[in-house]
């Protein structure tokens, strides 16, 4: 058998993409749906069935048995689809700059006036509207819509590591996945700026008006967050070091020190966490709405 031969067998991811692009939609949203489930399940199973403390971060509850497997699986599986997402919505929102913005690298060189703006067509009205765009501002959107990417490898990095680094048994390591974790917020801000900029120029994409709000939401949250816990160790004559005793981290009752901070900790972190799902969502009817998935990958199809 021939090389050539050979080489047609192997799987064509591009073949692939191509072939089922009408349910790339359906990626982001099982990202929601596992977020969404996975933790109130994590919580019910850890608290009623193995007696973890109701006031519990996250990471706890996901700790101890029988959550701990269920909670393993679902940051894996949200890792894999975060990662698969944070490309398909890389690729369509090179496609808007490049493709319907027809953004001319050739003319780098070009001592015309006109040499930082574009020219784009309104693909979306019957008439051909042209719509000037800034060149500048189109680099800067393809600079953060890479940045989104990069971004989005990390927190997805940082899902495996707390999924698979239980907080009672590697803390440091499971301490590493929530700061990867928060890189989220970096492509939270980028998103909501790239989809606010393809509303603005030309109606591309549906104002971003959920995507602030939720985006707000969990800002505010995770800032909540960070202080309270501090607050709470603090209450306690060996501050930091109660944050790796697992007796009192883990059961962290009403008659200790700085009870009423951790429980504001808890509250926030729950918060930030399970917001993650509209975001996806979001994403997901944006990917829906987006008919032109064979322009991206036809390309590479022989």
């Amino acid at each position: 058998m021939s090389a050539t031969k050979f080489n047609k067998r192997i799987i064509d991811i591009n073949r692939i993409l191509n072939e089922y692009d009408s349910y790339f939609w359906t990626i982001p949203l099982l990202v929601g749906i596992i977020v969404i489930t996975s933790l109130p399940l994590t919580y019910i199973s850890a608290v009623f069935v193995g007696n973890s403390y109701p006031i519990s971060l996250v990471s706890d509850v996901g700790a101890v048995l029988p959550a701990r497997g269920y909670f393993s699986q679902s940051a894996d599986a949200v890792a894999i689809l975060l990662v698969i997402t944070a490309y398909l919505r890389c690729k369509q929102v090179e496609f808007h700059l490049f493709q319907q913005f027809k953004l001319n690298h050739q003319n780098d060189n070009d001592d015309d006036d006109n040499n930082n703006e574009c020219t784009i067509t309104n693909g979306k009205t019957t008439t051909q509207t042209m719509i000037v765009m800034n060149k500048q501002l189109i680099n800067e959107l393809n600079d953060r819509n890479y940045r989104y990417f990069i971004c989005m490898i990390i927190t997805a990095f940082g899902f495996m590591l707390i999924g698979n680094f239980p907080s009672n048994d590697h803390l440091i390591e499971h301490a590493i996945g929530v700061i990867c974790v928060l890189f989220s917020l970096i492509y939270l801000f980028d998103q909501l700026y790239i989809c606010q900029n393809l509303y603005d120029y030309g109606r591309i994409e549906n104002r971003p008006l959920t995507l602030t709000i939720v985006t707000c939401l969990i800002v505010i949250a995770w800032i909540v967050t960070m202080p309270t816990i501090l607050i709470a160790l603090f209450h306690h004559e060996s501050t930091l070091l109660v944050f790796f005793d697992n007796n009192i981290r883990m059961k962290w009752t009403e008659d200790k020190p700085g009870a009423e901070w951790f429980k504001a900790t808890v509250i926030a972190e729950w918060t930030a966490l399970l917001s993650y799902s509209p975001i996806f969502l979001i994403i997901s009817k944006r990917m829906y709405q987006f008919r032109k998935w064979k322009q991206i990958f036809q390309h590479n199809v022989k």
